[in-house]
C-alpha cells in the first residue's frame, strides 16, 4: 500500500478535536519520517490518547476552579488520576513503539538501524541539493534548496561541462593553494590539475613549452 495515500481517520474524534488531532497527526507523521502502514495506525492511537490527556486535564483545572470558587479545597478522585495515569503509560508505549526516543539499549539493533536509515532516504530526498544541464547554454546548473522553493544558479565546479573552478586554479598558480589542495576540494586527482592548467586554462603556454621542447 501507498502509504503517501493514507488518510488520517480520526475514530472517536469529531468538529475541532479531530481537526486539532488531523493537525498533530501529520506534523508528527513528517517529523519522524513514519512510513509504515502500521506505524500509522500506532500514530493515530497516539494523537487520539493525547487528545484524551488533555480532556483529563481539563476536568482537573473545571474542578478546581469550581472549588476554589467556594473556598473548598479539591482533590482529583482517585479514578480520575488512575485512568490519567494508565493513559500516560500507553502514549509512553507507543511513542516508544514509533521510534519517538533516543534507543540506546534497542534489544534488536538490526531493525533499529534499518529503521535509521530509512528515516535518513526520506529526509535526504527532501533535504539536498541537485544540478542538471541547462536545455539552451549546455552550461551545469546548481539547484540549491531553500524552504519555499528551489533557487537555481550556476554550479560552482564545473567549466562548461568540465569538472574544475577557475578561482581554485588561480589561487594554485598564485601559491595561496596547492595542487593537491585543489584536487582534494574538487575530490579529484592532482594529475587532473595538471590536465586543466594544460588543456582548458592555459593551453596557449602548454603549446609554447611543447613547441619549444620539440625545437
Amino acid at each position: 500500500m501507498n502509504t503517501k495515500d493514507y488518510k488520517f481517520v480520526g475514530v472517536g474524534l469529531a468538529g475541532v478535536a479531530k481537526r486539532s488531532a488531523h493537525y498533530k497527526f501529520e506534523e508528527y507523521r513528517e517529523h519522524y519520517h513514519l512510513t509504515q502502514y502500521s506505524d500509522l495506525q500506532l500514530l493515530e492511537d497516539l494523537v487520539y490518547r493525547e487528545y484524551l490527556a488533555d480532556e483529563f486535564k481539563k476536568k482537573i483545572v473545571k474542578a478546581e476552579t469550581k472549588y476554589k470558587k467556594e473556598e473548598k479545597e479539591y482533590t482529583a478522585p482517585k479514578y480520575l488520576v488512575d485512568t490519567m495515569n494508565t493513559n500516560q503509560d500507553k502514549i509512553i508505549e507507543l511513542k516508544n513503539k514509533l521510534g519517538m526516543f533516543s534507543d540506546k539499549n534497542n534489544k534488536d539493533g538490526y531493525d533499529y538501524i534499518q529503521k535509521l536509515k530509512e528515516k535518513f532516504s526520506i529526509w535526504l530526498k527532501e533535504n539536498q541539493d541537485r544540478y542538471f544541464v541547462c536545455p539552451h547554454c549546455s552550461k551545469n546548473i546548481l539547484l540549491k534548496m531553500k524552504s519555499e522553493y528551489w533557487e537555481a544558479q550556476k554550479h560552482p565546479f564545473y567549466e562548461s561541462k568540465i569538472l574544475g573552478n577557475k578561482k581554485l586554479w588561480q589561487l594554485c598558480q598564485e601559491g595561496r593553494l596547492t595542487k593537491e589542495e585543489v584536487a582534494e576540494i574538487l575530490q579529484c586527482s592532482p594529475t587532473y590539475i595538471d590536465w586543466l592548467s594544460k588543456k582548458i586554462y592555459n593551453p596557449k603556454a602548454s603549446d609554447a613549452s611543447n613547441r619549444e621542447n620539440n625545437g
